[in-house]
């Protein structure tokens, strides 16, 4: 049995030649992710943005520990199938929310469209191809300036127009987001339209759209909000992370 205890920097992956069966984190302050390695040099198991606490009993020749963020990381491993529960010295209650805000993943963006056109408003969070995120959307909030009905969909292609506001962090010292909002009113085509929720939405009447599960926008993928009626004018927020890929 042995505890390592090491420092790692923003984006750095460790490699550490050093068999056994059991391997739990002791301590870190931010998620890691963690490769075991068997004895061929292939992947025994894997774990991504893991907290202090976890545990892995697969039986492993070696491993890579990869951290988002700079960090002091203790790790127990083992031979057998024993472990420990010891906490570190401070024992606190880790808010995982919180721990998003502060490493840089949790965003809102906002767009609004005007009615009008020759299409129906829709506003769009757009993740570009040249992204090296995942976005995952929690919640969607609609607004529309009349009663009308409403859809949360994805596609494949980017709206004609920038939102006038980009994506902000949650941290208020935090820069902005990678993915876009985007906009259209002119009747744009939609590409590989996939909905995902439906409903109606009355005047002037925010409705929160709340994803138990969210939904996942790999690179060029957009999340839209789409209203029914070209005379009505759309208000959407978004709120969503974007993780490391």
């Amino acid at each position: 049995m042995q505890n390592i205890r090491f420092t790692i920097a923003a984006g750095e992956t460790k490699r550490f030649e050093a068999a056994g069966r059991y391997l739990e984190i002791i301590d870190a302050s931010g998620p890691v992710d963690i490769a075991l390695s068997d004895a061929a040099g292939g992947i025994a198991d894997i774990a991504r943005g893991i907290l202090s606490g976890t545990y892995m009993g697969t039986p492993y020749a070696g491993f890579d520990i990869t951290s988002a963020t700079a960090q002091t990381v203790e790790l127990f491993i083992s031979a057998t199938e024993g472990g420990t529960k010891r906490q570190p010295g401070v024992v606190s209650v880790v808010d995982g929310e919180r721990v998003k805000v502060l490493q840089g993943f949790a965003f809102s963006a906002v767009v609004t469209v005007a009615s009008g056109g020759a299409g129906v408003p829709i506003a769009q969070i757009w993740n570009g191809g040249a992204s090296t995120r995942n976005v995952f959307v929690q919640a969607v909030t609609i607004g529309s300036s009349a009663n009308d009905t409403w859809n949360l969909s994805t596609i494949t292609n980017v709206l004609n127009t920038a939102g006038a506001n980009p994506g902000n962090s949650h941290d208020a010292s935090g820069g902005t987001s990678s993915a876009g909002p985007r906009l259209d009113n002119t009747g744009q085509s939609l590409l590989s339209q996939r909905v995902y929720r439906v409903g109606y939405v009355q005047a002037s009447q925010d409705r929160v759209i709340t994803l138990p599960r969210p939904i996942l926008l790999r690179p060029n993928t957009g999340l839209i909000v789409a209203l029914g009626a070209t005379t009505s004018a759309l208000r959407a927020s978004f709120e969503f992370e974007e993780w490391p890929i």
